[in-house]
């Protein structure tokens, strides 16, 4: 998701992915179920890092969501060099 996002124009610190793909798209492009990716982003908006206003998803913490990423990533790698 933040390769799709951009700074907003109109609030500094914030970044927006404008046209929203569906749970189906990012699920097919995470391999994952549309289930799990509706379940993320619902679980990342409780905690304040992204905000759903309609097709435009508003990321308010992209240091947070990073961080998130880069543990994702790091457990991944971990699993797959056992």
């Amino acid at each position: 998701m933040l390769l799709l996002a951009e700074e907003s124009p109109i609030e500094p610190g914030i970044w927006l992915i404008r046209a929203l793909p569906t749970h189906k798209a990012i699920a097919a492009m995470a391999s994952t179920t549309r289930e799990t990716v509706a379940r993320s982003i619902s679980q990342l908006a409780n905690g304040g890092i992204v905000e759903r206003k309609g097709r435009i998803l508003h990321i308010r913490d992209r240091e947070r969501l990073e961080k998130l990423a880069g543990a994702l990533d790091d457990a991944l790698e971990e699993d797959f060099s056992r």
